[in-house]
């Protein structure tokens, strides 16, 4: 190899030289910077992005916990109330609470939040009522409650609100789903003992949304809430409510830090 070396010109041995001693070692610190760069970022916006979730998450169950407390207050207002004890001889009577109880309920409704009250009509006292493919929120009559695909979760909840991912009521050709909370409807007396009524509030997925992601920190990236079945009940990308987003098992027993995690 000296001898190689020794047959090179001059020029040609200051190039190899310069390679030898600038480039390689130039090239050699910048992969180990670089390298090192990497991790301390990845540890940093990881420790980051674990206090945002931590802080979020605070925010997020403070706004269920409201959600709850809202839903309690309208419970106890005279409209539903008297919606419970409805003389059954009087057309009239019935027509007139049930408006009175729609009016309010469409007053409690916000850009985001819609409200719905469901109770049981098995002798079928209120065929009048639009059904659920006509309208999007307000008082629906069933004559079997107890068929509808919340009603199992919500009664053995005894009154504590219940989420879960229902498909959006009224027209719904895109086959759009919503996340929603049912609250069971108690004694006013005994709040132990079940009425024959249910509250359900809708649209949930956009104020979570909200909450996830107040100041649109995550313009170029995607925020999600997951369940316990990895079904997103909340985003805020164009994932689909609903969807379940199957996850790595060294993400799913994770307890708790930050992970890489592509999804194909």
């Amino acid at each position: 190899m000296r001898e190689s070396f020794t047959n090179l010109t001059m020029l040609q041995r200051f190039i190899a030289l310069f390679i030898a001693l600038v480039v390689i070692p130039v090239i050699f610190m910048d992969w180990v910077v670089s390298r090192n760069v990497a991790e301390i970022t990845e540890r940093q916006v990881g420790s980051t992005l674990v206090k945002w979730v931590e802080s979020s998450h605070v925010t997020i169950d403070r706004t269920i916990m409201h959600m709850e407390e809202t839903m309690n207050s309208i419970m106890m207002t005279k409209e539903i109330q008297e919606m419970l004890n409805i003389p059954l001889s009087s057309s009239y009577e019935r027509f007139r609470r049930f408006t009175s109880l729609d009016e309010m309920l469409l007053k409690q409704t916000s850009p985001k939040i819609a409200y719905s009250f469901f109770m049981p009509d098995s002798e079928s006292l209120y065929s009048f009522v639009p059904s659920l493919d006509m309208q999007t929120r307000g008082i629906y009559f069933s004559t079997n409650v107890d068929a509808l695909p919340w009603y199992k979760e919500a009664y053995r909840a005894q009154g504590r609100g219940v989420l879960k991912v229902l498909h959006q009521f009224g027209d719904n050709p895109s086959d759009l789903e919503t996340l929603v909370m049912v609250k069971q409807m108690n004694s006013i007396t005994n709040g132990r003992s079940p009425e024959a009524g249910y509250l359900i509030a809708s649209g949930l997925e956009r104020v979570l949304a909200s909450d996830l992601d107040p100041d649109n920190v995550a313009k170029d990236g995607e925020l999600l809430i997951l369940n316990e079945d990895n079904t997103i009940i909340s985003t805020t990308s164009n994932y689909s409510i609903g969807k379940i987003l199957p996850l790595p098992d060294y993400v799913s027993n994770s307890k708790g830090g930050y992970m890489p995690f592509i999804n194909n």
